[in-house]
């Protein structure tokens, strides 16, 4: 599952120490702007979720007031940053869903740092030799409808 929607504060506590990084996502269903970017949310968790490593969450502010109290939530979305359970450092809120691009950011900070599990096919494939990469395609056309153009690449 790639967001996780967390209700109390002892399933925030114990998603923090199971995993390096969290992104947490206050919300409420009620709020327009939180509806607008949830899509956006929902795929930088697909693209970027590893189980212990970076986590995401959804939580509502009005089934969860004592999460939403605990971390002086009072403006919906309010994102949250956590490394190792303590707040990210530099930024680690963003309030609103102006900001798009920050929230992307830090995001992309966490995953770069989280590390990443080798498929069995990146583990066990062989070099590749990448010293000339060539191709060529033709479109012909002979009655003038279209020019004829190949195309090739040498590295």
């Amino acid at each position: 599952m790639a967001v996780q929607h967390i209700q109390t504060v002892e399933e925030f506590e114990t998603l923090l120490k199971n995993n390096t990084f969290v992104v947490a996502d206050f919300f409420a269903d009620w709020c327009p702007p939180c509806k607008a970017i949830a899509p956006m949310f929902g795929g930088l968790a697909t693209a970027n979720s590893r189980p212990g490593h970076l986590a995401f969450v959804k939580i509502n502010v009005d089934n969860s007031p004592d999460l939403a109290g605990k971390y002086g939530i009072r403006a919906m979305p309010t994102f949250l940053f956590f490394d190792k359970g303590k707040p990210y450092p530099g930024t680690h809120e963003i309030r609103g869903a102006g900001n798009i691009r920050g929230i992307q950011a830090i995001v992309n900070a966490m995953a770069s740092a989280a590390p990443t599990a080798k498929s069995d096919a990146e583990s066990t494939a062989k070099p590749v030799d990448e010293s000339t990469v060539s191709g060529g395609y033709t479109m012909g056309g002979g009655s003038g409808k279209r020019p004829d153009w190949k195309m090739s690449l040498t590295g």
